[in-house]
């Protein structure tokens, strides 16, 4: 049996209070107006509540999204070997 784990990260539209809960998205032409990644809402979601496809981050920006997961999660991939 496989399981599955889909990650949500919240966007806001609201300017970041600490620099690495949330931080801004580059140009994204599927948003309208300037958004953050607010990680500090992440979420665990089940496959069926993603209702469809709005866009794709750019490989900077979901390097930078998975780096701030670690941070939250104090992941220390360097130390992993």
């Amino acid at each position: 049996m496989r399981l599955v784990l889909f990650l949500f990260v919240p966007l806001s539209r609201h300017r970041p209070a600490t620099a690495n809960m949330k931080f801004p998205l580059g140009s994204q032409k599927f948003l309208h107006e300037r958004s953050y990644v607010n990680v500090q809402g992440l979420q665990a979601i089940q496959h069926h509540e993603l209702k469809r496809m709005i866009g794709r981050l750019s490989d900077a920006d979901l390097q930078a999204v998975m780096r701030a997961i670690k941070w939250l999660f104090d992941i220390d991939t360097e130390a992993q070997g």
